[in-house]
């Protein structure tokens, strides 16, 4: 009886309809209840705006103080106009001062009252402790620095990895991140004795580094402040009804369509077959870790994701399959295209949690990653998924190859919780796929994975 009631597309609509508002008011509880911010698109750093230490400047904590020369530049991190962090370098001629003295037992490989020669300092900073220790503090001068003298090609490389110091997970594509308290000292050197280290201290103290790991408890504090405690529990019940609401939201828009799988005409090996789906997915497999090694430009990734398509092409011929078994035609393109836009949107607002202030469309930029995914999901979503679905079913080939795609994404270059990026990616991954089965249209997919992968990169919050 049910599946006779669901047979009918005004109800499938009405149903998805409810539970798409049903999984919007879930986000909401879960957002009203979540702990203070919550989670913003990663701060802005720029060199256009760069300040310079008329004198010297000095900053003091319990186990660490730091000295910087006159000089010395500050760059500013910006979020909604306020500064939530900074950069300071020393300049090359004259170093700065790191003194560290931590208690004996806790010491490790730090010699007691160690002095180092400071390179530069990534300061996570609260705005009030911003006003009160760097910008308003009665014994430091902060200057405008001239642009002519900036090291713009350094300061752009530092400013790449001087958001590592702030707890962040990826939320959609989007680096979200939890802004420091005013009772947190968080900080990123760089000395010439011990290297690189993160330094912080809050009811624990950590120092962290390639070569050794301090931790122990502060003597006179006994409460955490940061990260927020039970943060991963509240951003994975919001990814998940996140993703809830756009696997509604698509079902609602294409409650007409039948989603059927297309009939094979033609003929092909199974074990053939199957060592092409692991040849596929080794592929992408190495197309990842190559973009994540070498960063290559996106056309010339795309071009490299074209051979795993060619390859798809070249398979379907020999099998005398039509091109429209991987969804190659003009089928649910005209409402595929607006879905893809709706849900992109859907999934941007609720990663970032508020309206962007601009948008910097490159046309380069777009058509490199938005080609890159077409091509990828023709191999992946084409070829992989529906294989699967043809030999075992529809929704177990959705969960496989996002599985498959998560573990890939993660296998290279991933920064963060591991957690909340897979659940992200994973979630992700599975509203592709079910777009892909839904439309039909290979193009739809892709397009829509395509837009969810710049808009990160354009948008300007």
């Amino acid at each position: 009886m049910l599946k006779s009631v669901f047979a009918n597309p005004a109800t499938r609509a009405f149903v998805t309809l409810l539970a798409a508002i049903a999984m919007v008011l879930a986000l909401f509880i879960v957002y009203i209840v979540s702990p203070d911010h919550f989670g913003i698109p990663i701060l802005q750093f720029t060199p256009s705006t760069v300040y310079y230490f008329g004198d010297d400047w000095v900053l003091e904590y319990d186990f660490m103080r730091i000295k910087f020369p006159a000089e010395s530049y500050v760059i500013p991190g910006y979020y909604s106009g306020q500064v939530f962090a900074v950069l300071i370098i020393a300049p090359e001629d004259e170093p700065g001062t790191l003194t560290l003295n931590l208690p004996p037992e806790h010491r490790g490989q730090i010699p007691g009252n160690l002095t180092d020669n400071l390179q530069q300092v990534i300061l996570a900073i609260n705005p009030h402790d911003f006003r009160t220790t760097i910008r308003d503090s009665g014994d430091t001068i902060l200057l405008l620095a001239p642009q002519t003298q900036l090291p713009l090609r350094q300061l752009e490389r530092e400013l790449r990895t001087g958001r590592d110091i702030l707890a962040g997970y990826s939320l959609f594509g989007f680096e979200n991140h939890l802004l420091p308290t005013p009772q947190t000292i968080l900080l990123q050197v760089k000395s010439d004795r011990l290297g690189t280290f993160t330094y912080y201290e809050d009811s624990t103290v950590r120092l962290n580094s390639n070569t050794f790991h301090i931790e122990f408890a502060h003597p006179d504090l006994d409460r955490s402040y940061y990260p927020p405690e039970g943060y991963k529990v509240t951003i994975a019940l919001y990814s998940l009804f996140l993703i809830l609401t756009a696997l509604s939201l698509v079902a609602f828009l294409t409650s007409g369509l039948e989603g059927s799988l297309p009939s094979v005409k033609g003929e092909y090996n199974p074990l053939l077959t199957t060592l092409a789906l692991g040849t596929a997915l080794v592929y992408a497999w190495l197309l990842v870790a190559y973009q994540q090694l070498f960063e290559p430009e996106h056309l010339w990734l795309a071009a490299l994701w074209a051979l795993g398509a060619v390859m798809v092409g070249v398979w379907l011929y020999r099998s005398r399959i039509p091109f429209s078994f991987v969804g190659l035609s003009w089928r649910g393109l005209i409402s595929g295209i607006p879905l893809g836009l709706v849900v992109a949107g859907v999934l941007t607002l609720g990663a970032t949690t508020r309206l962007p202030v601009g948008i910097t469309l490159k046309p380069e930029l777009l058509g490199g990653i938005v080609a890159t995914a077409l091509l990828r999901e023709a191999l992946l979503r084409g070829f992989v998924q529906r294989i699967i679905a043809h030999w075992l079913s529809p929704t177990l080939a959705i969960l496989l190859v996002a599985l498959a795609w998560t573990g890939i994404t993660l296998s290279f270059g991933f920064t963060g919780d591991l957690f909340l990026g897979g659940l992200s990616v994973l979630g992700k991954a599975l509203l592709v796929g079910y777009v892909y089965q839904r439309t039909d249209n290979i193009l739809v997919p892709g397009f829509l994975a395509g837009i969810l992968e710049w808009l990160p990169q354009a948008l300007i919050f």
